[in-house]
């Protein structure tokens, strides 16, 4: 007897045991993702089970399910906020689903689910810092070298918990069916009768696996396990596709080509159609579900462990024990993708993401991951003397923008500036903000804060009203006004008018750039257009926040490569975008695609103001009014 069929001989004992398993927590896990993107990681075996998931969530009418492997989600997950993350692993040492582990905890996820056969393993101790684990029961822990137990096992726990999520669940019903049904699937009788079934197959020849795309588990199953066994080369693929040109190989290559149709009640009449048409030169075989619902995918996802038994059979190779090299445990144990999830830190992924959406052409000239460690130096070891905060999104919430500065970062700032740190605000609001910052701070510091309204405008102390010092209003300014009123259509109740700085609510502006372009059409040279996070300012080309930090540097003296500069809107539209092109420019908000100029200091899990927070609890006084970031206090 093969190690393959001797695991397969015990499978049934593990659906046994997880049919007695409780399944309130697994299903609690699947009503909460009903109404969001689900994201199912697995390779080999375990992608099985991802891939059942997907079925799942499919029949209970959820949202969609990607099914990704390790190396898949660890390059793109910081796509994935909000998203409900399933983890799969039999042995839960998978050093790729170990990256994709660590890849949730550094982003910060919080709606992550594992399921895996070993509770005593590397990922069960990480998905303690990151989610939620599912173990699921197994009359034996060890596969052989496919999936055999760990998989029946992931399958069956989630079948049973999906029944308990529909509204009218099926109970012991299915239970009992399912236990009857899969005992038949894996008794020795029919085992046997595939093996027959396979009797045509030769080593040589190409499998294809045709099937009903809602039966795709079962086609995994079949796929990986033999090409992971190297009992003959799969091309999978539904029936539809194949009829794309892939029938050509049976015309080239005769007798070269085993055909393996999974097929539904709906789709067996596509299946008959492309099956008259084939050569009869190729062998085939069915394999038959009458309605794809989440049970018949489970027992097709057992009978394809059966098909496999009897195609290593028929090949003369055991699947349990294959012959692996030496080299083969070496590149199956390789830590690549847990290096790459370690040099991919929340900040970097958000910097690369940037870099992927603006696409420029000198993308690939600049290593990320290089550009952050040399930044964070720069920032360990520059001398900060100056701070200036964009308001809205940065001291504030755009969502509590009407309210008072937080008492904490308030706290902060007057610690900050009794040690000697100059301050200065650049908004593009006008007096409000000052106001803002008049009620927050202590008076006796109002002289010592710069303040730029209108985007670095009309720069002024922070004791000083705005209402008393208004700023003259340029000529262009003049003219953009008449413009947006008379000839753009634009009401000048939603006008707000800055005399140096012209603000329209973001939801009036249907497209900036050709805001700009009529602007232009017009006759109005000299203007800059930025955005924030809930309005459109127009002001002159010369005006910028970054006033406010020559400013501040003129004022007290120093360098402006000493002034720290944060704020939210750091895309090239956005209206700190110039002031947070340097070096010392941390954007709390959005991200830019310069290599080395408005990075974030966290993930995206902390923005604005809580990551103002932070970044105010790292200065560290060092004397002379000079602080230095403690990158540690940054953690």
């Amino acid at each position: 007897m093969s190690l393959y069929a001797e695991k397969l001989d015990g499978v049934v004992e593990t659906l046994r045991m997880v049919a007695r398993q409780p399944t309130a927590k697994l299903r609690m896990a699947l009503l909460d993702g009903e109404s969001r993107l689900a994201i199912a990681v697995g390779s080999g075996g375990s992608a099985i089970t991802a891939n059942f998931l997907a079925d799942c969530r499919r029949t209970l009418g959820y949202s969609p399910t990607l099914v990704m492997t390790p190396m898949e989600f660890v390059m793109g997950a910081q796509r994935f906020r909000g998203a409900q993350i399933w983890l799969f692993s039999g042995s839960g040492e998978n050093p790729d689903i170990i990256a994709a582990a660590q890849t949730c905890i550094s982003l910060a996820l919080t709606d992550v689910h594992v399921v895996t056969g070993r509770g005593q393993s590397t990922l069960a101790e990480l998905t303690a810092r990151c989610g939620t684990l599912y173990l699921t029961e197994l009359a034996d822990e060890k596969d052989g070298f496919l999936a055999t137990h760990s998989l029946a096992g992931a399958i069956a726990s989630l079948l049973f918990a999906a029944d308990t999520a529909c509204p009218r669940p099926l109970a012991e019903t299915l239970v009992e069916s399912f236990l009857v049904a899969g005992q038949q699937r894996l008794s020795s009788a029919h085992r046997e009768s595939l093996k027959q079934s396979f009797l045509a197959f030769k080593p040589s020849q190409t499998l294809f696996v045709l099937c009903d795309p809602r039966l795709t588990a079962a086609a995994v199953a079949i796929e990986t396990s033999c090409w992971e066994a190297a009992l003959c080369p799969v091309q999978l693929v539904d029936f539809r596709n194949f009829a794309h040109g892939r029938h050509v190989w049976l015309e080239q290559r005769p007798g070269d080509a085993f055909l393996l149709a999974l097929s539904s009640t709906e789709t067996r009449q596509i299946w008959d159609e492309l099956e008259a048409s084939l050569p009869r030169s190729a062998p085939r075989m069915t394999l038959h579900a009458p309605f794809p619902g989440r049970l018949a995918s489970a027992l097709l996802v057992l009978e394809a462990l059966a098909v496999v038994e009897a195609l290593g059979e028929a090949v003369s190779r055991d699947p349990g024990k294959p012959g692996v090299g030496d080299f083969g445990r070496d590149v199956y144990s390789a830590v690549g993708l847990v290096d790459l999830a370690t040099a991919l830190p929340a900040p970097v992924r958000l910097k690369r993401a940037a870099v992927e959406l603006f696409d420029p052409l000198d993308a690939g000239d600049h290593d990320l991951a290089a550009c952050w460690t040399h930044l964070r130096e720069t920032w360990a070891t520059t001398a900060i003397e100056g701070l200036v905060l964009d308001y809205d999104g940065t001291i504030v919430t755009v969502e509590d923008r009407e309210k008072p500065v937080p008492d904490d970062l308030v706290t902060s700032l007057v610690t900050l500036m009794d040690q000697g740190l100059k301050l200065g605000v650049a908004t593009g609001r006008g007096d409000s903000a000052g106001r803002a910052m008049r009620s927050a701070l202590p008076e006796r510091l109002h002289p010592d804060v710069t303040i730029g309204y209108y985007n670095g405008g009309c720069v002024r102390t922070l004791d000083i009203d705005l209402k008393t010092a208004r700023p003259t209003r340029p000529g262009e300014m003049e003219a953009v006004l008449s413009w947006l009123t008379q000839s753009a259509g634009f009401s000048v109740n939603r006008i707000k008018d800055g005399f140096v700085q012209l603000t329209l609510p973001l939801e009036d502006v249907t497209d900036m750039e050709q805001l700009a372009h009529d602007l232009a059409n017009a006759g109005i040279e000299g203007l800059r257009l930025a955005r924030s996070s809930h309005t459109v300012d127009i002001c002159l080309r010369s005006t910028c926040k970054t006033s406010v930090v020559q400013a501040l540097a003129d004022r007290w003296g120093f360098e402006a490569s000493s002034v720290l500069r944060v704020g939210d809107s750091g895309g090239p539209l956005g209206n700190d975008h110039v002031l947070l092109g340097s070096k010392m420019g941390v954007t709390v908000g959005e991200v830019c695609a310069r290599p080395t100029e408005g990075w974030p200091m966290f993930g995206p899990a902390v923005a604005g103001p809580t990551a103002l927070r932070r970044i105010l609890k790292s200065l560290q006084p060092v004397g002379d009014g000079r602080f230095q970031i403690d990158l540690n206090a940054l953690n």
